[in-house]
């Protein structure tokens, strides 16, 4: 067994600790991610609504006028946090032959936490489980801040007349408005248009931004480790400059495609195990 740590550290990697496949910055992350998201899955409940009681369009008790219009994002969000959470808390009695526990977001979440150090030795878990929880709680804290950062890019598309391609990385910023803006971790501001409406084919992007592409295009959570696999079986375009390597964003679609679809019917078999959504969850004999 490799003594190094199974989640991504860019150029610098990291040792495992002592009989676990995880570092121990990304064993405690994964513990502090489980800690956090009850509380993110309520504090999304009160920006459920996409009005409030100041606005006056609030439904009064014992009246007929119509309930708040929901925002499908926070509550599809807060569907997604409860979705895997529960798939996991599945997965893991499976494997350790353990009781679930109640049908309560609090009490999977703390659950899971007793179980982060198994989590943390075993594969696929090891792999697969932190980048999740990361992923819920990032996109929980973003719909919290309505000015949100992409902390995903790809490469900066200026050319200098006569020069050679900025190597500097995009990240998107979105607004209150929805409005989206660009910044060049070397140009500085640019026009966001270019980088949000653009072909698959010929793309050169970061591994963070497969990540973003691979979420929102496909619903996948895909892992870094995952990703890199590929590249070094030589099934999807990479190339390397000055220590950064670069995918090629149409290589990379079509084994998409069939991995989302495996982790979909993956995901379906679990959630219909665990009831299909309703969790009745009661310890086994």
């Amino acid at each position: 067994m490799s003594d190094l740590c199974v989640q991504d550290h860019g150029e610098d990697e990291r040792r495992a600790l002592p009989g676990l496949r995880l570092c121990g910055g990304h064993r405690d992350g994964l513990e502090r991610d489980l800690g956090a998201l009850p509380r993110l899955h309520s504090d999304l409940a009160t920006i459920l609504a996409t009005g409030g009681a100041a606005s006056g369009s609030g439904r009064v008790s014992g009246t007929s006028s119509a309930p708040l219009p929901i925002r499908p994002d926070v509550a599809a969000h807060r569907d997604q946090i409860r979705h895997d959470l529960v798939w996991w808390a599945v997965f893991v009695a499976d494997e350790r032959g353990h009781a679930l526990p109640k049908d309560d977001v609090l009490d999977i979440a703390r659950w899971l936490g007793r179980h982060v150090d198994w989590i943390a030795a075993n594969l696929p878990a090891a792999e697969e489980c932190p980048p999740v929880m990361r992923g819920l709680a990032g996109r929980a804290r973003s719909l919290l801040d309505p000015n949100r950062r992409l902390p995903t890019g790809e490469r900066c598309r200026k050319v200098p007349d006569g020069g050679e391609r900025c190597p500097g990385v995009v990240s998107m910023i979105q607004k209150p408005d929805e409005t989206w803006t660009a910044r060049c971790t070397v140009c500085g501001p640019q026009e966001a248009a270019p980088y949000l409406h653009d072909r698959v084919n010929g793309r050169w992007v970061t591994i963070e931004r497969l990540e973003a592409y691979a979420l929102g295009r496909h619903g996948a959570r895909v892992p870094r480790a995952t990703i890199r696999s590929w590249a070094v079986r030589d099934q999807i375009s990479t190339r390397t400059e000055d220590g950064h390597t670069w995918y090629e964003l149409g290589s990379v679609e079509a084994r998409l495609r069939d991995w989302a679809e495996r982790e979909r019917a993956r995901q379906a078999k679990a959630v219909a195990r665990a009831g299909n959504g309703d969790y009745e969850l009661s310890p086994r004999a």
